[in-house]
């Protein structure tokens, strides 16, 4: 044993240890994310899909009225010299962006909100380019 080691030749027990521990770490590498993503994968496909198109647009003689509600978050009339400005003011400041959308639908005495979310991804109709609903707020 000991002229196995001077040769730098290593011991059959030795190889055999190392070659369990790389492929314990290979399946734990390999394993652990496919893992998470199945259970990732199994809550998003329980969760509830609704069709809003009829939910917003008036059907038959109904008369109904959808309001849009919109929060912005423009960074216009901040100066440089107001308090606190370094907070907003991070480089050229252009255009406005939407935190809050929401579509108020009035039917008579009934009354629904919905809320969009802003990440939501919706193609712009102005560049029909993929973003978030919250960016082609200003286009």
């Amino acid at each position: 044993m000991t002229a196995l080691r001077q040769s730098g030749v290593r011991s059959p027990v030795r190889r055999f240890r190392v070659r369990h521990v790389l492929r314990a770490f290979l399946a734990l590498l390999v394993g652990v994310p496919l893992v998470l993503g199945g259970l990732l994968w199994r809550d998003y496909s329980r969760v509830e899909r609704v069709d809003l198109g009829g939910v917003l647009s008036p059907s038959g003689t109904r008369t109904s009225t959808n309001t849009l509600i919109v929060g912005t978050d423009s960074r216009e009339g901040i100066r440089e010299t107001d308090p606190n400005s370094g907070a907003f003011i991070t480089g050229p400041v252009t255009g406005s962006r939407t935190d809050t959308i929401m579509v108020l639908h009035n039917e008579g005495s009934s009354t629904m909100l919905v809320s969009i979310p802003r990440d939501l991804w919706v193609t712009d109709p102005a560049t029909g380019e993929k973003s978030r609903i919250n960016a082609t707020y200003g286009s």
